[in-house]
């Protein structure tokens, strides 16, 4: 079993990082080996709250926007403006 941590992931799924090609042949080996991998909700956190962050984006809004469209709302009452750059109705 592996442990996926951010920083691996960060580098293989930006194409810039300098260490991109040696992220990707080494998750490349490991999927060819079936390994199993492991990681936790603070990871996958971290690795939502850096993506976001480059678009400014807090993981509280995200995580908004995720719920609203799993149960399918359109309105929100708030005056934060990524609301409605991610389509939603932003009230008042």
């Amino acid at each position: 079993m592996i442990f996926v941590d951010t920083s691996g992931v960060l580098a293989m799924i930006n194409p810039k990082d300098e260490r991109h090609d040696p992220a990707m042949r080494q998750w490349n080996e490991l999927l060819d080996r079936r390994e199993t991998f492991l990681t936790t909700s603070c990871v996958v956190s971290e690795l939502i709250n850096l993506a976001q962050s480059r678009r400014n984006l807090s993981l509280v809004d995200c995580a908004s926007f995720e719920v609203m469209r799993r149960r399918g709302l359109r309105t929100a009452f708030t005056l934060d403006k990524h609301f409605a750059e991610q389509g939603f109705d932003a009230v008042p």
